[in-house]
């Protein structure tokens, strides 16, 4: 199979001129512009929401530490 796909790119590039290379190789960089501008997104936003869990968990741990404050003030009374 990888035999087959080498002989295929092969032919392609045998019949293709370089207009056509120049072409895909736009192609290609736009895809690939494309992909990272994808990929920085992705970043950014899980930065974004590693923050945001961050903040709920610190939220969710000092309404935890208050709840247990108050439960041992009732059995301590």
């Amino acid at each position: 199979m990888a035999q087959d796909l080498k002989d295929i790119i092969e032919h392609l590039n045998t019949f293709g001129s370089p207009a056509d290379t120049t072409d895909m190789l736009q192609q290609i960089c736009k895809i690939l512009n494309a992909h990272m501008d994808c990929l920085q997104w992705i970043t950014q936003t899980s930065g974004m929401l590693q923050r945001k869990v961050e903040e709920v968990t610190q939220v969710f741990e000092h309404h935890h530490c208050k709840e247990q404050e108050r439960n041992v003030r009732i059995d301590l009374d």
